[in-house]
């Protein structure tokens, strides 16, 4: 009779732990699905061309692919599903020269008239594509002229007398924020402006400033917003009033990496998410040929961070230096895809090197620095109360079976 107890007890605890921990494992392989599967990032390209906006010559130049999008296609239902990101650049649209018609013999014009009105674009469906595509997870860059696209979908920016075309050509500086302080090194860079009317934009509301300077204006000296983030839903978008077809332009480099490989950063966050980490920093960039090293501004808190690295290909050495350029860590890995723990005694800003051995030219990678320890994975707050709640649940079982069974508890303590 007493075993028959015990064994009944037993049963019944072990189950009830059963299905907590069945549970808990499926919310981790829910959310955690690449600790099952650890794969390359498989990442598509779309490119809407822009009259003012040459970026297809630098998607060209760092051998990023892309697929060309006619803008008349952007209202159809499934225009951008198979897309992770897409480039709007200024200029987008028809052209008014387009609807204009020139019959010429030699060196004389005999004839100009306007073609049959072309079909209208849905602007109402473009929009509400955009809107999901981006909160569905896509990275959309969006620069100068192409505002409307952005603002007819979010109505996130606001204008000095409520005019978006104020700001004069010219050479500006203009301060970074600190994701784009770490991709380029710089706090202060300087850009050019290449025609009058560029977009000035006065506030952005729910979302993050990039770089931002003084400008001239027909109204006098204004601060103007020149880049900006906006996170809707699950996705992400940069809209600079900067744009630049130069191939040595350290901005355009940044920002085109960080749209179009911006899915390589959840192969990390889900290795953060695991060690219940904080992020600090986020780059994205690649060699390209006549650079032997790429380096990079972190941000690490006092105590324990790491340092998480992934490619696609190739083979790298990181070394790590103090804001007194003083060497932290040096290491060889031999991988393209690691992670390093650090101990900074002094909190701050360091400076990581990348250095490229075997295919590694053009080929994009992804860093994020996150605080925290790393000892056992997946402890959270609400996985120690699981794990509490399943003691507490079999100690009242067991509880609950001694009242009921006082006889017998009393007897087998008498034996």
């Amino acid at each position: 009779m007493r075993t028959s107890c015990y064994l009944k007890i037993i049963r019944i605890s072990l189950f009830t732990y059963v299905l907590l921990s069945l549970n808990l494992f499926s919310q981790i392989k829910t959310v955690f699905p690449s600790l099952h599967a650890q794969t390359v990032p498989k990442i598509s390209i779309g490119l809407v061309k822009g009259r003012f906006d040459q970026i297809e010559q630098l998607l060209d130049y760092y051998k990023i692919p892309y697929e060309l999008i006619p803008f008349s296609d952007l209202e159809k239902k499934y225009a951008l599903k198979k897309f992770h990101a897409v480039f709007f650049p200024c200029g987008t649209g028809r052209s008014l020269e387009s609807n204009i018609s020139v019959s010429a013999s030699g060196y004389h014009i005999q004839q100009v008239q306007l073609k049959d009105l072309q079909k209208k674009i849905n602007m109402s469906a473009l929009s509400e594509n955009i809107r999901e595509f981006i909160e569905n997870g896509g990275s959309g860059y969006f620069s100068d002229f192409s505002i409307d696209l952005v603002q007819r979908t979010y109505n996130c920016f606001e204008f000095y007398h409520d005019f978006p075309n104020l700001g004069i050509s010219g050479k500006y500086s203009i301060k970074l924020s600190e994701l784009l302080h770490s991709a380029i090194n710089k706090k202060n860079i300087d850009v050019y402006m290449p025609h009058e009317g560029w977009v000035l934009i006065k506030r952005v509301n729910n979302g993050n400033t990039l770089a931002e300077g003084i400008a001239n204006t027909p109204k006098g000296e204004l601060n103007a917003i020149i880049i900006s983030l906006l996170t809707r839903g699950k996705g992400e978008i940069i809209y600079s009033s900067y744009h630049s077809a130069s191939k040595g332009d350290e901005i355009m480099r940044a920002l085109i990496y960080r749209i179009s490989k911006k899915s390589y950063l959840s192969y990390h966050m889900d290795e953060i998410k695991k060690w219940n980490q904080n992020p600090t920093s986020e780059i994205i960039d690649a060699i390209l040929p006549g650079e032997s090293v790429r380096t990079h501004r972190l941000t690490l808190t006092k105590g324990n961070n790491t340092i998480y690295f992934f490619a696609e290909s190739g083979f790298f050495q990181v070394d790590l230096f103090t804001n007194a350029k003083q060497l932290v860590i040096s290491k060889d890995t031999g991988k393209n895809i690691f992670s390093i723990d650090v101990h900074a005694i002094d909190p701050g800003e360091y400076f990581l090197s990348i250095y490229g051995n075997g295919n590694y030219l053009y080929v994009p990678y992804a860093i994020v620095v996150a605080s925290g320890r790393r000892i056992i994975p997946y402890i959270t707050p609400g996985r120690v109360l699981l794990g509490i709640l399943a003691l507490f649940i079999i100690s009242v079982i067991i509880t609950t079976y001694q009242l009921s069974h006082p006889k017998e508890i009393a007897g087998r303590i008498r034996r």
